[in-house]
C-alpha cells in the first residue's frame, strides 16, 4: 500500500495557525480553477472538498488523521487538471474572472466582519452597560 501524508495533516497538528495555512494551498487551487473557467458543478466539489476538510481540522485528535486520509487538495488539484484536460479549447487566463471572485470573497469577509462588529457592539451595551 502506497499511502503518503502531505503537509495539511502535519500543518494541522498547530492548532489554528496549521489550519489557515493548509487552507491557503486549497484556495489556491480554487482560484487557478477560477481563473481556467472551471464549471460550476466542478468548482462547487472542490470547494465541498475544502470545506469538508478544513471541517476536519476542528476535531481534536482526530482531524489530522482525517485530513491525512481525505487529502482534499490532491482530489481538488486532480480534478482541476482532469477538467482541463477535457476542455483544452474552453480553458483560458482570465484575470477579470479572478479578480472578480476575489472582490466578491472579500466582500462576504467585508459583511461577516461587520456582523461581527455589530455583534460585538450589541453585547457590551446589553449585557454589559457599555456605551448605553
Amino acid at each position: 500500500m502506497d499511502f503518503k501524508i502531505g503537509l495539511d495533516p502535519i500543518l494541522a497538528l498547530l492548532p489554528g495557525i496549521g489550519s489557515t495555512v493548509a487552507s491557503g494551498g486549497g484556495i489556491i487551487i480554487l482560484f487557478e480553477a477560477i481563473r481556467t473557467g472551471i464549471s460550476l458543478p466542478v468548482l462547487l466539489r472542490m470547494g465541498g472538498n475544502l470545506l469538508l476538510n478544513t471541517l476536519f481540522d476542528y476535531i481534536p485528535a482526530f482531524g489530522p488523521i482525517a485530513s491525512a486520509f481525505f487529502k482534499s487538495n490532491s482530489r481538488n488539484l486532480t480534478l482541476l487538471q482532469q477538467w482541463q484536460a477535457g476542455h483544452q479549447d474552453k480553458v483560458k487566463a482570465s484575470t477579470g474572472r479572478l479578480f472578480a471572485a476575489l472582490g466578491f470573497i472579500i466582500a462576504i469577509l467585508a459583511l461577516l466582519l461587520a456582523g461581527l462588529f455589530i455583534g460585538y457592539v450589541y453585547v457590551l451595551r446589553t449585557v454589559f452597560g457599555i456605551g448605553a
